[in-house]
């Protein structure tokens, strides 16, 4: 009753400048009801789509340390340093407008407006930081108003000590770089020579870590002042490390892929030991094994239906084509014999159909058109129930539709359910 009045109201409504009333019919009933139908599934799918969403946000937002929210914190007020800037005025009374610009540089209105857009420009941990800002705003508000204006003294860039004053000294969530743990302590090697610029020190610039050394690739060591067992050092440099003169690598450039290990030399005559897959020449060093240059069959290291495709110490097996029964590479002119169903071209050699097909061919040829006529009777099912006014069993019938849609387009999801 209630969808026949809304289509008696809505068509008078159209029809309102002609002064005609309009008699429902059932087509224009039906189309009334198919427009709701698909207007509540859109509201459904906007709902769910708006929650995914919002779980989708909560989850990305992991939990920061101290030192990550401070940094967030200080790198959204820099920000707005620079946007609240203003450049000097030309023209007029250039020492009276320089006088104002300075009082607006440090005025409570300008910190005011650099807090109002605080951490809104943070995509990941916006709740963090605002929180961490929370806890200490009056102690940003005494380095904006006080502190700061010695940067200027210094001809500092504006918002340079903001980091140290905050996150190292005030809150203690930092360490200065080159520093690490809950006392702060030095880095090995700081301060021009931390693990010898070949890596880096862990927990450097925060209260973690134990200050060991992280080596880049290709180098080893405690302090990173070596190469790594399957790199050849190149060169020796002296270094001074902590007050003592070291010799380490100049370089650390990799051994050849076909050494197991360590080299004496570049290229594949350098390896100690050659790597699996690899035979050793006296004149090349290091040298492939094809793995599918075989003449008896038996040896082929492929399964029947797939062909054997070398590389760099291994090999690869692709499937045959499917008109092959048994292949040596890749294609239908590759087929040692034709599958059942084919026949041999005389003109190119290839595998090509009979007229005849049999019917698990015809059945993998006209799969896809079932399909496609399924779906076409799905949608007129769902018509024709929408159009009946169960809406209710038509967004149930479009729900296991879809399920059954997606397991047959993607048969491999239903194996992960299994």
């Amino acid at each position: 009753m209630m969808v026949v009045k809304s289509c008696e109201l809505f068509f008078q409504f159209s029809n309102s400048k002609y002064g005609s009333y309009v008699t429902c019919t059932k087509y224009q009933r039906n189309l009334v009801k198919f427009i709701t139908f698909l207007s509540l599934i859109l509201l459904i799918f906007l709902f769910e789509c708006h929650h995914i969403d919002a779980y989708l946000q909560q989850k990305d937002e992991t939990t920061l340390d101290s030192c990550q929210r401070c940094k967030l914190l200080v790198k959204s007020f820099k920000k707005g340093l620079k946007h609240t800037a203003r450049g000097k005025h030309e023209g007029g009374d250039a020492h009276w407008e320089e006088n104002k610009l300075n009082n607006y540089a440090d005025s409570e209105i300008r910190l005011t407006e650099i807090q109002e857009n605080l951490c809104n420009d943070v995509k990941s941990g916006k709740d963090q930081c605002h929180s961490f800002a929370e806890h200490y705003e009056s102690e940003i508000e005494d380095w904006f108003l006080k502190n700061r204006k010695q940067e200027r003294k210094d001809h500092l860039e504006e918002g340079s000590t903001l980091y140290e004053y905050l996150c190292n000294q005030i809150s203690q969530a930092c360490c200065p770089d080159g520093h690490f743990g809950a006392d702060c302590q030095p880095c090995h090697g700081y301060p021009n020579n931390v693990c010898y610029n070949r890596g880096y020190c862990s927990g450097n610039g925060t209260r973690k870590g134990q200050g060991n050394c992280i080596c880049h690739i290709g180098f080893d060591g405690e302090f990173c002042e070596k190469c790594s067992s399957n790199y050849l050092a190149i060169g020796i440099i002296e270094m001074n490390y902590e007050e003592k003169i070291q010799n380490i690598p100049e370089q650390c450039i990799r051994c050849d892929q076909s050494c197991a290990s360590s080299c004496h030399s570049l290229g594949p005559q350098g390896c100690h030991v050659c790597r699996t897959g690899y035979f050793r020449d006296n004149d090349k060093g290091c040298i492939d094994i094809d793995e599918c240059n075989v003449s008896d069959v038996e040896l082929n290291p492929c399964k029947f239906q797939t062909y054997c495709m070398n590389t760099q110490g291994s090999y690869k097996c692709y499937p045959c084509h499917e008109s092959c029964e048994g292949c040596t590479g890749h294609g239908s002119n590759s087929c040692i014999k034709c599958s059942s169903g084919y026949k041999r071209s005389v003109i190119n050699n290839d595998c090509i159909r009979n007229d005849q097909y049999s019917i698990g061919q015809l059945w993998k040829r006209y799969v896809k058109y079932i399909r496609y006529v399924f779906y076409l009777i799905a949608m007129i099912i769902i018509f024709i129930v929408a159009s009946r006014n169960n809406i209710l069993l038509a967004a149930c019938f479009s729900l296991i539709t879809s399920i059954i849609i997606t397991f047959i387009e993607k048969p491999d999801l239903l194996y992960d359910y299994l």
